[in-house]
């Protein structure tokens, strides 16, 4: 298509335009933008409908026409180079053209995704008699395949700014998948989907991101305390949307499955104690903080704010790797302190457990109100450190020392046919199982 080959004669240009800015290089960096938009539209050369998509197709012509243009001023050409000079009324005329250009890139690379993910469900149907009207579409493109089988979990999505205004109305959503893992950005897709399939929904989330649930261990809600990226495809409009977004379900364990398929990692525990603080067990204030938890010399790191005991298994051997999880006060991030950093759990004053780290002489504090729910965090800490223990010893070949010696005790009439007296080391007083 014609359009596409004006794509690659502008990349074409903007990277010969780029490499000769003169004193300019250093303000490069919104033409560099605009050079990858436009790779990242020559990529969806292969998925795009002539005749569905003409008027996406149209829209992106006109912008390079308008980046033709804009480099054919701003330069001049001599015999052996082409120098392109910056002013500083070019850097918004970038910045704009790379605003279209993303957001037709991101419509035209969703109407794409939706069309072959339509045509992967048409194929489904005429193959298999069985299928069922209410089974999860497919998605067939390839390099967006879902890496994470499709469930159903209704949800409600609310989309609200800094000042807690709706954006837009809910949308109530119904089938979760995970669509891409980009190991190179680090960050997977989500895609949520309407029961009808009309409304999709893309979310962005970054590996290390922990979803964050208000101070109550039922909670049904979730948010992520910052902005994520989320588009929105309905029948009637297409949208982009940089926000903290909201997720509202009917019970908290359909919530606790959301958060755990956004991390992919199992939710092992969830606590809820009074506060969480760290402290210096060489400190001369030890003592005084072993009777009173919380002394003035601890490092109070939160207070009333849920903690997520997580796993997840690692490497061929699955070893399994459990994490401890909660927002940092200082911070005002989430702190996430791996299970292997810490020697052991200690009760400290019925209802505080004391976990000390491997590498230092820090130990960090967690009160609960009550001895049972400090009791039930050190079964689950230790009952995790276990399991770890046993996996690396039989991926390190260790599981024949894990095998038990049973004792044999003879039955009441073999008592006299056991030899008297001290017993040869090649002589089995047991009767053999052969006979």
């Amino acid at each position: 298509m014609e359009v596409f080959g004006a794509v690659g004669t502008a990349i074409s240009l903007i990277t010969l335009a780029r490499n000769n800015m003169g004193r300019a290089q250093r303000l490069g960096r919104t033409v560099d933008d605009l050079r990858e938009i436009l790779s990242d539209v020559m990529e969806l050369q292969d998925y795009v409908d002539p005749e569905e998509d003409i008027d996406l197709l149209n829209r992106i012509s006109r912008i390079i026409d308008e980046v033709m243009e804009m480099i054919e001023e701003n330069s001049t050409t001599s015999r052996v180079a082409m120098t392109f000079f910056w002013n500083s009324s070019l850097d918004g005329d970038v910045y704009r053209l790379n605003a279209k250009l993303s957001r037709l890139h991101e419509m035209l690379k969703t109407r794409t995704r939706r069309r072959r993910t339509s045509n992967a469900s048409i194929a489904n149907i005429n193959s298999s008699p069985q299928h069922s009207p209410y089974s999860p579409p497919s998605t067939a493109r390839r390099d967006l395949l879902p890496t994470s089988s499709l469930s159903q979990l209704h949800t409600t999505l609310m989309f609200q700014d800094a000042e807690n205004e709706d954006v837009r109305p809910p949308l109530q959503l119904e089938w979760f998948s995970i669509l891409e893992r980009n190991y190179t950005s680090n960050f997977r897709t989500i895609q949520y989907e309407s029961s009808d399939r009309n409304t999709v929904v893309t979310h962005e989330v970054q590996f290390s991101t922990i979803p964050n649930t208000p101070q109550n261990v039922d909670a049904k809600e979730c948010d992520f305390l910052e902005d994520q990226l989320l588009t929105v495809e309905t029948s009637t409009d297409y949208a982009v949307y940089r926000l903290d977004p909201i997720y509202k379900f009917e019970t908290s364990r359909a919530c606790d499955k959301f958060m755990m398929k956004v991390r992919e990692r199992e939710l092992v525990g969830k606590f809820l104690p009074v506060e969480i603080s760290k402290k210096n067990a060489q400190s001369p204030w030890k003592n005084l903080c072993c009777m009173m938890v919380g002394g003035s010399k601890d490092i109070l790191l939160a207070r009333d704010k849920p903690v997520c005991l997580w796993e997840k298994s690692r490497g061929l051997s699955k070893i399994p790797d459990t994490t401890i999880t909660f927002h940092d006060r200082n911070t005002r991030k989430y702190a996430e302190w791996p299970l292997r950093d810490f020697i052991d759990a200690s009760l400290v004053m019925n209802r505080a457990v004391e976990l000390s780290w491997r590498n230092n002489a820090d130990v960090a504090v967690f009160t609960f109100p009550g001895q049972s729910e400090a009791r039930e965090f050190a079964s689950v800490f230790d009952r995790q450190r276990k399991r770890r223990a046993s996996s690396v010893n039989l991926s390190n070949g260790d599981f024949m020392q894990r095998q038990s010696q049973t004792a044999y005790i003879a039955p009441v009439a073999e008592l006299d046919s056991i030899p008297k007296g001290p017993v040869e080391l090649d002589a089995d007083p047991r009767p053999s199982e052969l006979e």
